[in-house]
């Protein structure tokens, strides 16, 4: 096999993780706007009522009680940092991608073969220290963006 095959199935590899970490955070999403959106909002509503002395304290307590939960579980889940690592890992994919991609075009086959070695190496580090994995199950469902 030529170097040329071996650079077109790591832009392949790549491309498939980058796709895979964009459809994974694409789910999770909606969960995100959930917890956190309407976590705030109620928790907002009820301390508004509360202060305001509006309806029921019953009432504008357990909005309050309800926002806090939802924002508390999102934050216990560790929901933002395990995004955030995502969109890392999703941009170091693109980055490898665009770059084996560029390798192609590269004309001195000894500096192709040495440029390769360092992209391999790093691709070996991204796969190796990554601490945040789409789910398996949600990958299966959908069309890839």
């Amino acid at each position: 096999m030529d170097i040329s095959t071996h650079i077109s199935k790591r832009i392949e590899e790549c491309r498939e993780k980058h796709a895979d970490y964009k459809h994974w955070l694409s789910k999770l999403r909606l969960p995100n706007t959930i917890l956190v959106g309407c976590g705030s909002l109620l928790a907002f509503l009820g301390g508004s009522a509360i202060i305001a002395d509006v309806g029921s304290g019953v009432i504008a307590g357990a909005l309050a009680i309800l926002g806090g939960a939802m924002t508390g579980l999102h934050s216990w889940f560790g929901c933002e940092a395990h995004q955030t690592e995502c969109r890392k890992i999703m941009g170091q994919f693109e980055s490898l991608q665009s770059r084996f991609e560029y390798l192609l075009a590269e004309p001195d086959e000894s500096k192709r073969l040495e440029k390769f070695r360092e992209l391999e190496s790093e691709l070996s580090q991204v796969k190796l220290e990554k601490r945040a994995y789409p789910w398996k199950g949600f990958l299966d469902y959908g069309p890839k963006t």
